[in-house]
């Protein structure tokens, strides 16, 4: 049976462990931020009065969207790290 293989694991010399940690401390940053918007998400819809309802609504609407794109984009940024030195490239 064939399973399938992220690309970040790729064959390749992994990047020292050091930059590993730090990478996956950098990922776990980015999570604990969007778990902080998503809290600032709920206040917004439940407790922020502007005086029109939409408005609340809409703005809890972006800030929760900008809570669920933010551990997208960091584990984005986790997988080209851990990736990039087994391409023989140097991590950004």
């Amino acid at each position: 049976m064939h399973t399938l293989q992220p690309t970040w694991q790729s064959p390749g010399e992994a990047s020292p462990q050091r930059f590993a940690v730090a990478n996956e401390r950098t990922f776990l940053a980015g999570v604990c931020g969007a778990v902080g918007v998503q809290a600032v998400a709920v206040a917004v819809t439940g407790f922020v009065d502007i005086g029109a309802g939409a408005a609340e609504t809409t703005l809890g609407a972006a800030v929760a969207t900008l809570g669920v794109a933010l551990p997208l984009i960091a584990y984005r940024r986790w997988a080209r790290t851990e990736r990039d030195p087994r391409r023989g490239r140097v991590p950004r």
